[in-house]
């Protein structure tokens, strides 16, 4: 059983990493017999009857996003549109958790390793194009019309990518190492989220597990992962590093980039790294992670 995954810049292109989210969650459907309290029967009709998934409007369906998953069909729903929200909305703020934390949610490292590893390749991709060029294909942006501030929606895009591939056991090693070679402004806003925040992966509330005997495990899993892309971010962005990069982008006169970077330094709080307790940290996730491969 593979654990941890590199960050591999080999993943398949935009699109046909898309086609295989799509192919891994074809199989679902959106049940009948919502919660009357919370959606209407004309809200059930749209969100369940059309079997056009890849060209449905985002509006159609993301009322799921709002309410508890049960009201709307469970995790069957949730997994039949996830494909068409991660191209349409995959970084809509409103949704509180955000949609990586609603997966999360909702049994990730439980769900089934073609899954897994689908969403993987997708947000690997995503994360690439956007550390290149600001453009996260194949995922799609879309923010609240109250909100037009190019900044701080690419704080969020990095905030969120970096919680996305923390939940897939992407090794934070690697990507360090992928964003600190990469010469931009979006790379280096991706390298303040990973060593300026107390956690990587934040609070998201109740889980939904197909089964609930599997809370606390998994709880506990999601505690080990932010504290394994913690130190991992740190043991690569270490304080002189970042000062060197800092240094550079002085003397080069990206000051914006530079005061960024400053910024995360200041609230940076690297954490104490001990052996025995990341090995603790891999059996708890390891114990999920094969709970699903061993599930029929």
């Amino acid at each position: 059983m593979q654990l941890f995954f590199p960050f591999d810049d080999s993943v398949p292109e935009a699109g046909a990493c898309l086609d295989q989210v799509y192919a891994a969650f074809a199989s679902y459907r959106a049940p009948r017999g919502f919660c009357r309290q919370c959606f209407t029967p004309e809200q059930e009709e749209q969100i369940c009857g059309s079997r056009a998934v890849r060209t449905a409007d985002y509006a159609r369906f993301s009322p799921i996003y709002f309410d508890h998953p049960n009201c709307s069909g469970g995790i069957a729903t949730f997994r039949h549109w996830l494909p068409r929200a991660l191209e349409c909305a995959a970084f809509d703020t409103r949704p509180d958790p955000m949609l990586p934390g609603q997966i999360a949610r909702l049994g990730l490292l439980s769900w089934p390793q073609a899954e897994q590893d689908a969403l993987r390749d997708v947000f690997t991709r995503a994360a690439l194009n956007w550390f290149a060029t600001g453009h996260p294909a194949p995922l799609g942006r879309q923010w609240p019309d109250d909100v037009n501030n190019t900044r701080l929606h690419d704080v969020w895009t990095a905030e969120i990518l970096l919680s996305a591939l923390t939940y897939l056991r992407v090794d934070p090693v690697s990507l360090a190492s992928h964003m600190l070679a990469t010469d931009t402004t979006w790379a280096c806003l991706g390298i303040a989220a990973a060593v300026g925040r107390p956690c990587i992966l934040d609070d998201i509330g109740y889980l939904v597990l197909e089964n609930p005997g599997d809370e606390a495990a998994m709880r506990s899993a999601f505690a080990a992962l932010d504290r394994r892309a913690r130190a991992g971010f740190h043991s690569v962005l270490t304080y002189g590093v970042l000062m060197d990069r800092w240094e550079t982008l002085t003397t080069r006169g990206e000051g914006k980039r530079a005061a960024c970077l400053l910024g995360a330094m200041d609230h940076a709080d690297p954490p104490r790294v001990i052996e025995t307790e990341q090995v603790d940290d891999e059996r708890l996730v390891a114990a999920i992670v094969r709970t699903a491969e061993q599930a029929p």
